[in-house]
This record gives structure tokens, sequence and C-alpha cells, in this order.
């Protein structure tokens, strides 16, 4: 219906992103800082009032600067909260070094292996929005792969205490890493008391997918659950996947949570251990809805976002 992305209205340049189907934003762009297509993907930096710098991917919004604590300290400390010595971590995606600049807050962490296809979004956020990163990719326990995470997951012999999957959403190629099957790979690849996080899409927008990715993970993991936080530049409360086969997550204390936390040592802008607990309330009303929409995603037909 709209051309997304860069375009024109009445002398202004604007970007168009397409929230889901019959639903669009418009932002008015006060500098494009970057647009270019690499060999993978559509990469577009912009500057606006409202969400500061923003960086999309094949036209969908992966971040503002505004915001972009709220995202990442989610997706990250309640997963490594959850495990009692977070040492061995692995990212798959997560190229703007957001989640890996939170991972690197716990001092238990020795060791993260951050996999990415697109060394592009490596460089790029380094060079133009480098407070993402902050100085995380220099950090001696960071090694960084450029690969196809699917591709590294299948063929990787180590094993991890927590696995962090912050990739796009699933259309096209990555759709392969919401499946059964890559799921069962992650599985196999975590150590004993293991955690798997996923981000997986906006609960109102997106409630299909929510109970899709939620369901799939659960057809592999004992225990998941799933948590949501409202991010104002997603339009949405994103949600996040996360499943353990050793650790029941949704019967730890929170005074655990609360010592882990004083104990680490982490500074946070958004999450705080008191909040914990709230993050996995999701009401009655959306569970029933994702009861009823509840499918598994195998390889062989995969979540796919509606264009």
């Amino acid at each position: 219906m709209f051309k997304e992305g860069i375009s024109n209205l009445n002398g202004r340049k604007i970007y168009i992103e397409k929230v889901c189907p019959n639903l669009y934003t418009i932002e008015i762009i006060d500098e494009i800082i970057f647009s270019k297509k690499s060999e993978i993907q559509k990469i577009d930096i912009i500057r606006s009032k409202r969400w500061g710098i923003s960086l999309y991917i094949d036209h969908k919004i992966q971040f503002s600067t505004v915001d972009e604590h709220i995202y990442h300290e989610i997706l990250v400390h309640p997963a490594l909260l959850i495990h009692p010595n977070p040492q061995k971590i692995l990212i798959i995606g997560g190229g703007d070094g957001g989640a890996l600049r939170e991972v690197l807050k716990h001092n238990t962490v020795k060791n993260v292996i951050l996999v990415d296809i697109d060394k592009n979004i490596i460089d790029l956020v380094e060079k133009y929005i480098p407070s993402v990163p902050q100085t995380s990719f220099r950090d001696p326990r960071v090694k960084i792969v450029i690969m196809d995470g699917r591709k590294y997951i299948e063929e990787s012999e180590d094993k991890y205490d927590v696995i962090i999957v912050d990739v796009t959403d699933p259309s096209g190629p990555s759709s392969l890493l919401y499946t059964f099957e890559f799921y069962k790979y992650i599985s196999d690849k975590l150590k004993k008391n293991g955690v798997m996080v996923t981000h997986s899409l906006g609960l109102y927008f997106y409630t299909k997918y929510v109970s899709q990715i939620y369901y799939t993970v659960s057809e592999v993991f004992k225990y998941t659950a799933l948590a949501k936080i409202f991010v104002p530049s997603f339009w949405d409360e994103w949600t996040y996947t996360i499943a353990s086969n050793d650790i029941d997550i949704n019967s730890i204390d929170e005074e655990i949570i609360d010592k882990r936390y004083a104990k680490r040592s982490i500074n946070t802008n958004f999450y705080s251990s008191k909040i914990h607990s709230s993050l996995f309330k999701i009401s009655k009303y959306y569970w029933k809805m994702l009861e009823n929409m509840k499918r598994v995603s195998y390889d062989k037909n995969p979540i796919m976002i509606e264009s």
C-alpha cells in the first residue's frame, strides 16, 4: 500500500514503517545518517526529534537511542539472573552491541561469543551510534564471529550457560531462527542449568507469532516463561521467551534475584530486581488468545510474518 523506508511528504524527508498489516507509522527525519543495501539487507540509520538515532534493517526498526536500553536490558538481565553463575554466553544476532553491553555488566561473565551474519551492522553502529555498544566490541572477554547464526549453532561443539537470540523478525531466511529444529540445537548446546532467551515480537500486534514462538520453544524445553515490557519505539508490549531444561523460571524466589542483582553490581537504567516478577505477568485475556493460536513452527513450515 505504501512504500516503506525513506520517502518525501510536503517537502520533508520521512520514514515509513509498516508496524503490521494495515498499520503504518510516519516519522519526520531530521537527518539521514546512512542508507545503503549491504550484500544481505537494507540498512538505514536516521535521526529524528522523537526517537533520537534509529537503526532500521529491511525497513523494520531495530532500536532507537531514546529507549533501546529498555529492550536490551529486559532481553538480557532476567535470563542471566535466572542462571546462578553465568560465565559463558552465546549471542546469536545482536550485531548492534546492545545485548552484548548488558551481558558484560555481569561480573560472573568470562567469555562471550557474538555471532552475526552482517559485519556492516557492527561497523556502522561503532561509527555512527557508539553510545549503544560503548566499548563492548573491544572487551577482551568477547569474540565476534561473522557467520549465519543457524549454521554456527549447528556446527558448534561448545556448550554455554546462557544463549541469547537477538535476530531480525521472522521473514525470509530468518524464519529458520524461530523453529523447533533451531531451538533443539540451542537446547543441546546448553550446559547444566542453561538458560535461553529469544525476543518474540509484540504482544498486541503480533499475538499469533508470539504464540507460535512461545509454544515452539515449549515443545523443546522443560520450563518456559513469557516476559513482556512496553517499548515505545516498537509501539507495543515486546515479549521475550525464556526457557531452561533445569530451572523452573516461574518459581525462582524474588529474594534470590535481589541477591544476585546486588552481588553482581549491575548498573542498569530501566531493569531492576524489583520489577523482575512483574515482567512475567500476562493477563488471562492474552493467555487465552495465545492458547487459541498455538502452533509449532518447523523448518518445513516456519513462522513467517505476513507482508
